[in-house]
């Protein structure tokens, strides 16, 4: 029954319990980039290598612009750290936060999105539910006088 929710690649991978790629999204993004992209790039003189770069919602990074760009860029960066002497690890705390910041940074663009279409999803003057009158009973019993309220009144007709 859940399955016709699914997309047909989903739904396939669903029946056959294997897990769907963490890079489909941003795979589905290369493809078609390149599909766009390669013919122009290849027209350009000199003749460019195109590389695309997708990122997912949470913060993901497109597995060849990972594998072609930071990779070899923090894999360099750990070669030169230890052939001077060092452990590397410097490098790879470099690699840590870049890949921490590229994700807090997709969040922070999703959240303020999110912020920016508030208006359409919220309304504008949303009753505060905790201490409104009209939807909280104790309040309304404990802020009326106690000289006018009538507790039979609020009681349905045959008794509690």
């Amino acid at each position: 029954m859940a399955a016709k929710y699914l997309t047909p690649a989903l739904a396939g991978s669903r029946a056959r319990n294997t897990k769907p790629s963490p890079f489909a999204a941003t795979s589905k993004a290369e493809t078609s980039k390149h599909t766009k992209y390669d013919g122009p790039v290849a027209t350009m003189n000199p003749p460019l290598k195109f590389v695309a770069i997708a990122f997912n919602d949470f913060g993901g990074i497109g597995f060849e612009f990972y594998s072609t760009v930071v990779k070899p860029y923090f894999e360099e960066l750990r070669e030169k750290e230890e052939a001077a002497g060092g452990s590397g690890w410097d490098a790879r705390k470099k690699k840590s936060e870049f890949l921490q910041r590229v994700s807090v940074t997709i969040a922070k663009g999703n959240s303020r999105i999110l912020d920016c279409m508030r208006h359409d999803w919220q309304p504008a003057t949303a009753p505060d539910l905790v201490t409104s009158t009209v939807h909280n009973p104790r309040t309304l019993a404990a802020t009326s006088d106690p000289d006018t309220h009538d507790p039979t009144a609020a009681t349905p007709a045959g008794g509690p």
